[in-house]
């Protein structure tokens, strides 16, 4: 038995599968839904399928512009073609199948080897998450139409948070869906956050130290996270921006407790990228001319090691801070002493 739980812990769908499933449940009719403690069981009006309800309350939703049907957004942010692109993975499976017996004579299918399927066009990692972050952010609208819309924000977020919910119901599939989503990003070495300037879901990398440096310097915790975000990388013009805004906090913040703490280097090198990276408005040295000529993939090979300093700088500051605390305390021991 824990043979089949290891192997069942490990199995992993494609990304493919995984939208299929996704799509296939937000045209499910859930029903209502029960709260944890069984409370709310009837009458919320959330039975039907939760694309139903999306469109329902479509109209009445502050970010729409000027689109009248879900459809239409979709459209237009690319979520159809990814959807149409995982959902025709048969189809595209019984074209190769066909090509290949053509071409080799082949009549059963199971005589084909493995390496067969190798080319079969699947969703990359980045078409999954754009799917998914659109979903994630799409869903609230199946609830938008109540009259305590905010209680269920509470419960939304719990089930995002923990695959739980104590905060009450959520509608048709909604559970259902949020937890695949959530999985499926788990084990994609992803988690997903809040970005509170944007009052948006996002997916970013699980880096353990860049969400502990953003939990305990929330001012700054939307810029760590963006600057992971997929859709930052290759736009040089962002992470310029977003590295701006983390290098004001670290020369108000950090810079002058890394020199007095013996981190001159650490603090030189952050300047020395600063600068010839052009990340703030300045005179161009010498080097920053020479930089200027790199390829943008070596370009942003340098802005994400500046980043990686940023996170460094941090973790060497609060240790820093930690000392500074260790020498008051040193003196005032000291001073115990001394008294007569």
């Amino acid at each position: 038995m824990a043979k089949f739980w290891n192997k069942l812990a490990e199995s992993r769908q494609s990304l493919n599968t995984e939208i299929e499933t996704i799509e296939e449940l937000l045209d499910t009719d859930g029903g209502d839904s029960v709260g944890f403690d069984g409370s709310f069981s009837v009458s919320l009006g959330f039975d039907g399928a939760v694309n139903n309800l999306l469109q329902q309350n479509f109209l009445s939703w502050p970010h729409r512009r000027n689109f009248v049907a879900l459809e239409q957004l979709r459209n237009d942010l690319g979520i159809t073609d990814i959807v149409h692109k995982a959902t025709r993975t048969d189809e595209i499976r019984e074209a190769r199948v066909a090509k290949l017996q053509a071409d080799d004579h082949n009549e059963r299918k199971k005589d084909l080897p493995r390496s067969a399927y190798d080319d079969i066009v699947n969703c990359n990692l980045d078409e999954y998450l754009e799917y998914a972050e659109f979903v994630l952010n799409i869903l609230p609208l199946a609830y938008r139409g109540e009259h305590d819309w905010n209680r269920y924000d509470f419960a939304y977020a719990d089930v995002i948070n923990h695959g739980h919910t104590y905060n009450g119901v959520l509608p048709g599939m909604t559970k259902t869906i949020l937890n695949n989503i959530r999985n499926t990003v788990a084990g994609l070495g992803h988690k997903i956050i809040k970005i509170e300037s944007e009052d948006a879901y996002r997916i970013v990398p699980n880096d353990a130290i860049v969400h502990e440096a953003a939990a305990k310097q929330s001012e700054l915790a939307d810029d760590l996270m963006l600057y992971m975000h997929h859709a930052t990388t290759g736009d040089l013009k962002n992470k310029k921006a977003i590295l701006n805004r983390l290098n004001i906090a670290f020369e108000s913040k950090w810079k002058k407790v890394l020199s007095n703490r013996g981190h001159a280097t650490l603090v030189s090198d952050i300047g020395y990228l600063v600068n010839n990276l052009k990340i703030k408005h300045g005179e161009i040295s010498a080097e920053a001319k020479v930089i200027e000529q790199f390829t943008d993939a070596e370009k942003e090979k340098w802005h994400d090691k500046l980043f990686k300093l940023y996170i460094a700088a941090y973790e060497i500051g609060e240790a820093a801070g930690i000392q500074s605390e260790v020498d008051v305390l040193k003196k005032e021991v000291q001073a115990r002493i001394k008294r007569p």
